[in-house]
């Protein structure tokens, strides 16, 4: 990152929100409110659930650096010192512990099995679809609602983990502000009191789409409600949490089997259904395995603040269609082609991400989703994969 320096020391003090919170509160259309913690800010939300809720503070967190003031940016875009700083020796007491929350979501339940076999004690938690998580030795499954905060902070502060992992989404749009915003302000207060790592999984979406390639430093400006609420959760983490490592990621991909977003275009064109997929969006799928490698590798290195985990291609929604109907044989004629720029829909066009910083921080390889499947569709065509 350019112009920052390369090495500050925390100094513990209650950190101020406000910045944070008139950040989120113009992302979400808001206006804030100060309540009686000194702390903290809460930010009215069209709807039940306020954007951030009045729980006092639980540690200290770490002070800024006097940062350059520039209203036109975001507070994360300001402060970008905050997110390489490096921090003190950590004592555990239990060392070598790892907590999945959103363990029961297509990355969790790939990440904790690898993390059980990478030595860690794994807690792995969801709120729903819990029996979908991995059974084994070393990985004790837990039922968690991050709405609940005292629930939170009691979990963490039993489990006092090494690194904490937050996997968490939601697919009911009235659940984006409690679960993923505000369920990342509990976790990251709770991690801080526990000196834990703090790995946030984030999205592409955090980006308008109008350019493509961009990099961590860029200024994220989200247009739509999934990108608003995991900008949010970016923010508060890198503000609250004393390690944070925001992990932004695209499609994420399988074969064996297949991630539940290819599984549906494959069952639709196996029903001889048609499928509109579209022609002028783009992103950087990544496959599931190398992106679990990439979180196993993180939690072994001393980066902090976002990190672009992607695979090297920028493939349109159609294209990852085709080359999986090609793979499994299937008849591409059902694939019709459509544009996202005319569907009336809020969607990041082009969420295409550079990735020279990982590449420079990671030994894991990250595979692009046509490189790997060409070898595949030029050799024998595998039968169509079964649940």
């Amino acid at each position: 990152m350019r112009g920052i320096p390369g090495e500050l020391v925390r100094e513990p003090h209650s950190v101020d929100l406000e910045p944070v919170a008139r950040d989120l509160a113009a992302l979400f259309g808001a206006g804030p409110r100060v309540l009686s913690h000194a702390s903290i800010l809460v930010c009215d939300h069209a709807g039940p659930s306020p954007l951030l809720s009045a729980e006092p503070p639980i540690a200290p967190w770490g002070r800024d650096p006097k940062p350059v003031e520039n209203p036109a940016q975001p507070f994360y875009a300001r402060h970008p010192i905050d997110f390489l700083r490096k921090g003190t020796a950590v004592k555990r007491s239990k060392p070598g512990s790892a907590l999945v929350v959103g363990a029961s979501g297509y990355v969790g339940r790939g990440l904790v099995p690898a993390l059980a076999e990478a030595g860690f004690s794994v807690v792995a938690t969801g709120f729903a679809n819990l029996a979908s998580v991995a059974a084994g030795k070393g990985i004790d499954a837990r039922p968690l609602d991050v709405r609940d905060g005292p629930a939170v902070r009691a979990l963490v502060d039993e489990v006092r983990p090494e690194v904490l992992f937050d996997c968490t989404t939601v697919s009911r749009p009235e659940l984006l502000v409690p679960v993923v915003v505000d369920g990342a302000r509990r976790l990251a207060t709770a991690a801080a009191a526990c000196d834990a790592r703090h790995i946030l999984l984030s999205t592409d979406n955090v980006f308008d789409g109008a350019t493509g390639w961009y990099a961590e430093e860029d200024p994220i400006c989200p247009v739509n409600a999934y990108g608003r609420a995991k900008a949010a959760a970016e923010a508060l983490v890198l503000r609250l949490a004393r390690h944070p490592v925001i992990v932004r990621t695209s499609l994420v991909s399988g074969l064996e089997p297949l991630d539940p977003r290819s599984r549906w275009v494959v069952d639709a064109l196996a029903r001889g259904e048609d499928v509109a997929l579209f022609t002028d969006e783009f992103r950087c799928p990544i496959w599931i395995e190398d992106l679990v490698a990439a979180l196993l590798e993180l939690t072994r290195t001393t980066h902090r603040g976002p990190l672009h985990v992607v695979g090297p291609e920028r493939l349109s929604r159609y294209d990852i269609g085709a080359l999986l109907a090609a793979w499994l044989g299937l008849p591409q004629g059902h694939l019709k082609p459509a544009l996202a720029g005319r569907s009336g829909m809020n969607r990041t066009l082009d969420g295409s991400l550079a990735t020279a910083r990982s590449r420079q921080i990671l030994k894991t390889v990250l595979r692009g989703f046509e490189t790997r499947l060409l070898p595949l569709i030029e050799g024998q065509r595998p039968e169509p994969v079964s649940d």
